[in-house]
């Protein structure tokens, strides 16, 4: 799909990335399909948000318990 950011005003927006995360990759502990492709989505819209001057925000999803089944504390998940 394509992304006109051209048409934003990268000045009154953020882009606001959720949960691109280590264990839903490949060998990670909870691998999704498509996870690489949509990390290839991302890294596009991330960089044409940065190439505006655009805010670029990213939140990471930790469990706070050792035993989660996945993004663990401390953890590279």
């Amino acid at each position: 799909h394509s992304i006109p950011t051209e048409e934003a005003d990268m000045s009154k927006s953020a882009l606001i990335v959720v949960d691109i995360q280590n264990d839903y990759f490949p060998g990670g502990k909870w691998p999704l399909v498509g996870a690489d492709a949509a990390a290839d989505n991302a890294a596009k819209i991330i960089q044409a948000t940065r190439d505006s001057n655009g805010l670029v925000v990213h939140i990471r999803h930790e469990f706070t318990r050792e035993d989660a089944p996945f993004f663990t504390p401390n953890s590279e998940g």
